[in-house]
């Protein structure tokens, strides 16, 4: 604070810039400190500038008499200053200033000067008036507030200067959304926002489903915006509509949905970024589809699976199924799902077989009991996959087991592949094993795990007990009586080759105990 007083320039600049920095781990009292040493700052006019900024990030750590009190009046009086800079900064922190104060103050005091600085005659302060619209527009409550806002809005949009035209239309999204108007010549700028296919036009497309929500919009107007959107060349612009058609196809009617389906299952065949967040919301889409409209879209996904994709779509692909089957008939899943989990199992990215092999897990027991022959079909693939001489698929039938909510219920020779497996000869299976069952006494008391972790608790490898122990804060007293604490290991003797030197190098941080069985 002392170097706030110094008549160095370049200390002070530095000082200034140090106080946001500290506010933020400063408490209530320690900010209304803070808030005094920047309003001193403001008196200095080579800092107006900084300290009306600093200002405007302060007001969210305060409350709103402070607000009110030390801040507010000081910005208004800026936004009147002859200094061009400093005027454009209270400008900004007006807008910041809007969602602080009272409703009141912001009536009295903030929304008439705002009215009048949009009317200013120079062309950049217009400029920073239709950039903080969107926070005035979200204050402004009243029907005559609305209606005076939209006028002004007007002489923004078709403002003689372009800067000032372009800051307006940024905010037609923001807009809308805030005062829920249907002025017709807002909504057709909108749609000549969205055909710019630029950076503003896809922050506005962010709110469209909820100006298709609030502001009671036509089916038919969104649909062809939906259209519009599609036909991009942009595929950034074509990536933004996978949010737009997840909560379209949430509050339309069947008729209406019925005529984006093509429209999505075009964004499944586009480039990787567009295909990948099509892929994401698919199960949350298709929800709202009949079993027949729902059973073509597993079709394109086969072709998604068969094809040289990328890692990120194949991971994606794997990452939904469990969620897609729980959306069709058990015969359904059986004849067009199974075949591609199966598939991505076998992939060589690791990344790709531990998320498919999690989603094989759920869809198993989601299967199981289906019909005998499937269960065959279950025990068979999960023995294949335990006992393969490749570890790799022995890893998979670890993994596969973290999305089982009731194991029990597949019987007694699942969990007997996976006592065996504790046991690998391979080190990586058995910390995936102590991994797993860390993770399941966090979320339950079975027997099942207790054995496990008996278990796994007797491995030679040191590494294999810290995986099981690491983070972990289970203190058990009953048939399994153990204690764990999270090892604090020792740089250079944790890796000696020798497991009793490893032991000894522990025993002072760390405690191992199996008391009884």
């Amino acid at each position: 604070m002392i170097s706030l007083k110094t008549k160095e320039k370049k200390l002070k600049e530095v000082a200034a810039n140090s106080v946001l920095k500290i506010s933020k781990i400063c408490n209530e009292n320690e900010q209304t400190h803070l808030l005094a040493v920047i309003l001193n700052l403001i008196g200095d006019e080579d800092f107006q500038a900084l300290a009306i900024e600093i200002l405007g990030k302060l007001c969210d750590g305060l409350d709103i008499s402070a607000c009110e009190t030390f801040i507010l009046p000081e910005v208004l009086r800026l936004c009147r200053d002859s200094h061009l800079n400093v005027k454009k900064k209270a400008i900004k922190t007006l807008g910041i200033l809007a969602g602080s104060v009272s409703l009141n103050a912001f009536i009295s005091d903030i929304y008439p000067l705002y009215l009048y600085l949009c009317t200013n005659e120079n062309w950049s302060v217009r400029k920073i008036c239709a950039s903080i619209l969107g926070e005035i527009a979200s204050k402004a409550n009243f029907k005559a507030q609305k209606t005076t806002l939209l006028e002004t809005y007007y002489l923004l949009l078709w403002d003689s200067v372009l800067m000032v035209k372009q800051a307006a239309r940024s905010q037609i999204g923001r807009f809308l959304y805030e005062t829920r108007s249907n002025d017709a010549l807002i909504l057709k700028e909108l749609i000549n926002l969205i055909s710019d296919q630029n950076e503003s036009s896809i922050e506005t497309m962010k709110f469209l489903p909820s100006i298709f929500r609030n502001n009671k919009v036509k089916e038919e107007w969104m649909i062809d915006r939906i259209i519009q959107i599609s036909n991009s060349s942009n595929s950034i612009v074509r990536g933004s509509l996978v949010g737009i058609l997840k909560y379209f196809s949430r509050n339309c009617s069947h008729e209406s949905l019925k005529e984006i389906i093509p429209i999505f299952k075009d964004l499944l065949r586009d480039v990787d970024l567009v295909k990948i967040k099509a892929i994401k919301i698919l199960p949350d889409f298709l929800q709202h589809l009949d079993l027949k409209d729902r059973i073509e879209f597993l079709s394109i996904l086969r072709r998604i699976q068969m094809n040289q994709v990328g890692i990120r779509i194949k991971k994606s692909l794997g990452k939904i199924l469990k969620d897609a089957a729980k959306l069709f008939p058990n015969n359904i899943t059986i004849e067009k799902i199974w075949p591609i989990i199966t598939a991505l199992l076998n992939d060589k990215n690791t990344i790709v077989r531990q998320v498919s092999s999690f989603s094989i897990g759920a869809i198993s027991e989601l299967l199981w009991n289906s019909s005998q022959n499937f269960d065959e079909e279950i025990q068979k693939f999960f023995r294949n996959s335990a006992g393969s001489e490749s570890y790799q698929f022995r890893l998979n039938f670890v993994w596969s087991l973290r999305k089982i909510k009731n194991i029990s219920c597949f019987g007694e020779w699942l969990l007997n592949i996976f006592y065996k497996l504790c046991e690998d000869s391979i080190i990586s299976i058995r910390i995936a094993c102590a991994q797993h069952v860390k993770i399941m006494l966090g979320r339950n008391n079975l027997y099942i795990w207790k054995r496990a972790a008996f278990i796994l608790n007797s491995d030679p490898e040191w590494d294999v007990i810290y995986f099981l122990k690491e983070n972990s804060q289970i203190q058990k007293k009953k048939k399994f009586e153990y204690s764990i604490i999270p090892p604090k290991r020792l740089p250079k003797l944790n890796t000696d080759p020798d497991w009793e030197l490893v032991y000894a190098s522990n025993t002072d941080s760390s405690s191992i105990n199996i008391i009884s069985i």
